[in-house]
């Protein structure tokens, strides 16, 4: 599995909840997983454009290129996400997240979350659709990929693309001018320049990070993101038999990728009863309503403390050094 271990299991990460997104959590004790469709961020799951690049077809044309961009909503289609940070208190994320100051950061560590989806995956894998009916309707799944977010220069690296693309279409069409026409261009020579087009963009930045779901524009590297992701798919229309026949049977599975109308926006993974470590309130919330989030989360066996993101330090020394006693 393209699972990440270059972090301890105990590592902690957090997550910021709404309330009732939360409570749904502890109640069904199932952590929801979001349609990468569904995220303001348009450009989530980049990375899986970037494989026009790496394609052994090399598909470099502006006409191919743009099937690719018109395919990447596909792509979210089918790929559900959990977006966790590992900063502790990270005051962009209480602002962002918590903007009526009703967020709950939960922190939970690395291992709890991968337990958690590989288990779920073991149940749910892509190899069960050998032994199903075609067109089965239950859901199966990709491996999951789980690991640390790479931040990149979205810009820089879109105008890296579109230079590589044009490089390599002026190299062809001169070659076929100096050939006399296209049918006299040597296509060996093509392919080979096809070939390192479509990896110079790898060479310069690394083809393991550009591949990644875990791919992500610099402008929310404040986010230290950790994330998890798995992929859709379905048993297709063919029998055994069909399958079997086929001239590259054993090359391909008999699965399907659902198009967007078919999947759902969220799904759900089991999470086990010690999923949770800690719960923090927003520390801007009003100590009345502190104490009614205290109760509510002590009926479900959780102790819940303010978080001291936006605490002023010089309120809390000038009460550590007795200033606060003094009259003027």
């Amino acid at each position: 599995m393209p699972i990440d271990a270059s972090l301890p299991d105990d590592t902690p990460i957090y997550r910021m909840f709404n309330l009732h997104d939360l409570i749904t959590t502890i109640e069904n004790k199932e952590l929801r997983m979001a349609q990468a469709l569904t995220m303001e961020d348009k450009n989530e799951l980049i990375g899986e454009y970037l494989l026009t690049f790496n394609s052994i077809f090399g598909p470099m044309t502006r006409g191919q290129h743009q099937e690719r961009i018109s395919a990447h909503p596909q792509s979210q289609a089918v790929r559900h996400m959990t977006c966790w940070t590992m900063a502790p208190d990270n005051i962009a994320v209480w602002a962002l997240y918590s903007r009526e100051y009703e967020g709950i950061l939960v922190r939970s560590t690395i291992g709890k979350l991968k337990a958690a989806i590989e288990t779920f995956y073991i149940k749910r894998n892509f190899a069960i659709a050998y032994s199903l009916e075609p067109n089965d309707p239950r859901d199966l799944f990709y491996p999951p990929e789980i690991g640390r977010v790479v931040y990149v220069d979205f810009s820089e690296m879109f105008d890296r693309v579109v230079e590589i693309r044009e490089n390599y279409e002026n190299k062809i069409r001169v070659s076929a001018e100096e050939a006399g026409s296209w049918d006299d261009l040597d296509v060996l020579s093509a392919l080979t320049w096809r070939d390192e087009s479509s990896q110079e963009l790898f060479r310069e930045r690394g083809s393991s990070s550009l591949l990644s779901g875990l791919l992500k524009d610099k402008r929310y590297e404040h986010e230290r993101e950790f994330r998890a992701i798995i992929r859709l798919v379905r048993r297709d229309e063919r029998t055994k038999t069909e399958y079997e026949s086929h001239p590259l049977a054993g090359l391909d599975d008999p699965i399907r990728i659902p198009p967007p109308v078919e999947c759902l926006p969220n799904i759900f993974i089991p999470i086990g009863p010690h999923f949770i470590d800690t719960l923090q309130m927003d520390g801007r919330l009003p100590a009345w309503r502190r104490v009614a989030v205290e109760i509510l989360f002590k009926k479900f066996g959780y102790d819940i403390t303010p978080s001291s993101a936006f605490n002023s330090i010089l309120e809390h020394e000038k009460w550590e050094q007795g200033i606060g006693r003094l009259r003027f």
